[in-house]
């Protein structure tokens, strides 16, 4: 076998041994109507918790979402206490730019975090 079939035979192997991948797409949705979900090609929506937004959480699970609820600092308490009584799938929490550093020290204490990505 010359160098480059050796060096394919590699990639392929290391390829076939990794194992497989997943992730999923929140789409964050602010207008009154939701399509079924199969015309989105999504499950999950994430829904800002604000007052078009509570009205929007039974029209979307009743469409085939799992719903998401992105809450700022200031309705954390609401939104957690909605999703003991609902069936939300969890909270998305909103943390403003200027914010940040604070919220990343807060938050070391928890065992799992997900980031949150500038945007």
């Amino acid at each position: 076998m010359n160098l480059g079939k050796r060096f394919l035979w590699l990639i392929w192997l290391s390829a076939s041994l990794l194992p497989a991948g997943s992730c999923e797409v929140l789409l964050r949705w602010t207008t009154n109507e939701v399509p079924p979900a199969k015309t989105l090609g999504v499950t999950a929506l994430v829904i800002p918790w604000n007052e078009d937004g509570r009205k929007l959480l039974p029209l979307a699970r009743k469409q085939g979402y799992r719903v998401y609820v992105e809450a700022g600092k200031d309705s954390l308490a609401a939104a957690a206490e909605a999703v003991s009584k609902e069936s939300i799938a969890g909270i998305i929490l909103k943390i403003e730019p200027a914010e940040r550093t604070s919220a990343e020290k807060r938050s070391k204490r928890f065992g799992r975090c997900t980031r949150n990505f500038p945007s």
